[in-house]
């Protein structure tokens, strides 16, 4: 791996999560389609959590320890909150198309108050939590510009 290899993938990790958020977003505002086929994904198909288990040795000699575990949980935090979201919304579209809406034609059942001000909350928490990434990830990118090119050169 070289420098400006790890460097591209830094800077397109940088945004993914505030891409998937704004996702949500406009998805809890009515702007575009389903949160849960948008952007529920777990942890385990998720393109970061890959490239940090695949990446894992470059990583750990590049960076201290301690700044990729807090990437690690600030991003399993992440996917904990937009599974909520998740959940919300599959509850919400279980209720939109049973067999009764169906049958008797009843439509669009709305989202409770209390459904609504609960994703509300948890938006604002994945909000915290990319800000937290998106910094991770800038110290990071910050990191691999200052060092020599050769500090990359190693077998995967």
């Amino acid at each position: 791996m070289t420098k400006n290899e790890l460097l591209d993938e830094l800077q397109e990790f940088n945004i993914h999560h505030s891409s998937r958020l704004r996702s949500i977003e406009n998805a809890l505002k009515g702007i575009m389609g389903d949160v849960h086929i948008l952007s529920c994904v777990k942890i385990a198909d998720c393109v970061i959590y890959k490239w940090m288990v695949q990446r894992e040795k470059i990583l750990l000699k590049v960076f201290n320890r301690n700044i990729i575990d807090e990437l690690r949980i600030y991003h399993e935090e992440w996917h904990e909150e937009s599974a909520k979201i998740c959940n919300i919304s599959i509850a919400y579209d279980k209720k939109n198309s049973g067999v009764f809406n169906l049958v008797f034609g009843k439509k669009n059942i709305e989202i409770t108050d209390g459904d609504k001000d609960m994703a509300l909350l948890y938006l604002s928490n994945l909000k915290t939590l990319t800000i937290k990434i998106d910094k991770i990830f800038k110290k990071m990118i910050k990191r691999v510009n200052a060092m020599p090119s050769d500090m990359f050169k190693m077998e995967e």
